[in-house]
Parts: C-alpha cells; sequence; structure tokens
C-alpha cells in the first residue's frame, strides 16, 4: 500500500508578536541590571560602613588600651604604716610600704622634706624627721626609676607636746589606812587630757570625764602603789601612795 504525505503550510508570526517578545526581553534585561545595580550599591555601603563600623571599635579599643596603661604606669599610692600621733621630742620616726625599688619622700605641710629609698621588702623608713612646728601634716610620694610619681598616701597629723598630764589621786590619801572583811580597794582619781593610767603596772578605765578607778586586791599591812598616767606623746606623771590594810 502506498504512503502518502502532506506538507502543512507554515504558521506565520506577526510583527506585533516580535515587537511584545522583543520588549520584553528588553524589560527583563534592564530589570535584571537595575537588581544587580542596587545590590552592588547596597554591598559597597554595606561593606563602607561595616569597615567604618570596625575601625571605631578597634580605635575605642586601642584607646581604652591606651588609658589603661597609662593608668598603669602610674606608680602605686603608698601607704604610712607607722607615724605617732603626738611627740615630745622635735624629731619622729615614721614608716610605711610601696614597691620595692622606687624613691619615697616625704612631704611636711605640703613641702618635700626628705627622700629614702624602698627596700626589697617594699619597706621605707624615715629617721630623725623634724617637726618644723609643733603642729604638721605629713604625707609621701614614691617615684619609679623613670621619675613616674605616685598619688600621695593618706595624710597624717603629728603633735608636739612636751607638758606631763595633770594628775589628782582621790583616793587613798598616802599613808591611808583601811579596815574591811574584803582585802579590795579602789584608788579612784582624774586626768585633764586623755592618757593611760596604771596602777602598779595594771590598767585603769578613763571614762569621757577624764576620771579614772581601778579595784586591786591588797596584802595585810603595808601596800605600795605607782599611779601613773601617760599621755600619747610620752609624757608621763607619777604619784606614790601608801595604803596600810587592817583586817577586822
Amino acid at each position: 500500500m502506498p504512503i502518502s504525505y502532506k506538507i502543512l503550510p507554515k504558521k506565520r508570526v506577526s510583527n506585533s508578536d516580535d515587537k511584545k517578545a522583543m520588549a520584553a526581553i528588553i524589560l527583563l534585561t534592564t530589570g535584571i541590571i537595575l537588581i544587580l545595580g542596587l545590590f552592588y550599591l547596597w554591598f559597597f555601603v554595606a561593606t563602607a560602613n561595616l569597615n567604618s563600623f570596625w575601625s571605631l571599635v578597634r580605635g575605642n579599643r586601642d584607646n581604652e588600651a591606651s588609658v589603661t596603661a597609662t593608668v598603669s604606669a602610674i606608680p602605686a599610692t603608698p601607704t604610712i604604716s607607722e607615724a605617732p600621733e603626738a611627740v615630745n621630742k622635735k624629731s619622729f620616726d615614721a614608716k610605711g610600704f610601696a614597691s620595692p625599688g622606687q624613691k619615697a619622700f616625704l612631704y611636711i605641710n605640703e613641702v618635700e622634706s626628705v627622700q629614702t629609698a624602698v627596700d626589697a621588702d617594699g619597706v621605707f623608713t624615715f629617721s630623725n624627721v623634724p617637726m618644723t612646728s609643733n603642729n604638721i601634716a605629713i604625707y609621701v610620694k614614691v617615684k619609679d626609676m623613670s621619675s613616674k610619681e605616685s598619688a600621695p598616701s593618706k595624710s597624717r597629723t603629728i603633735i608636739f607636746d612636751d607638758k606631763s598630764p595633770k594628775m589628782e589621786v582621790k583616793n587613798p590619801g598616802d599613808g591611808e589606812e583601811f579596815t574591811n572583811p574584803a582585802p579590795f580597794f579602789t584608788v579612784i582619781g582624774s586626768v585633764d587630757e586623755d592618757a593611760t593610767i596604771l596602777v602598779n603596772d595594771r590598767q585603769a578605765i578613763l571614762d569621757s570625764d577624764k576620771n579614772f578607778r581601778l579595784v586591786i586586791n591588797v596584802n595585810e599591812g603595808d601596800n605600795f602603789l605607782k599611779i601613773k598616767a601617760m599621755d600619747k606623746a610620752g609624757n608621763e606623771t607619777l604619784i606614790e601612795r601608801k595604803l596600810v590594810y587592817k583586817k577586822p
């Protein structure tokens, strides 16, 4: 059986369809280019801002590190550990602590007076410091090997006082006799300033009115009492009394 072929005619595309397709392609291409341009612009701005941000962070960190290094480079503030509140001489000794290898400078009434080295144990000692007036204030600064100076230590006030405290012993009177079943006696007296009161080396309590009293144990017969008042400057007043105890 013979085979037959049928040739169909080609379908024509109109010019109008071609133009629409071309316009779509152009529009799509333009859109892609625009999107790529916007993405590039966003990426460029974001990268610049990010770099600026990290530069700012690094700058702040560098500044903080610089400030920390500057602060840590300043020598530590020294401490005065030993200094009298009052003295009865025209000189005194003072001690304190600082970093080893530094130099310590003592200031009296804001004026640099003497200097000394801080030893390997971190201790500095000022000996025979002059009392330039009857009431002085002292503090210490230190300097390291590069001459960097510390902040001043806490200030101490020192008073010159060479007068002994005035003391009155009201009980007992010298040579006083007393009779009591119990061998106890109360020593009573007063002073004109803050002082340490000792009765035969036992400390009595001083109240806010500068009165003192102390109960002591006595022996039958003669008892000899040494009553001593010592102020902060080391001035002393001594009163001796004889007390006679008789059992009933």
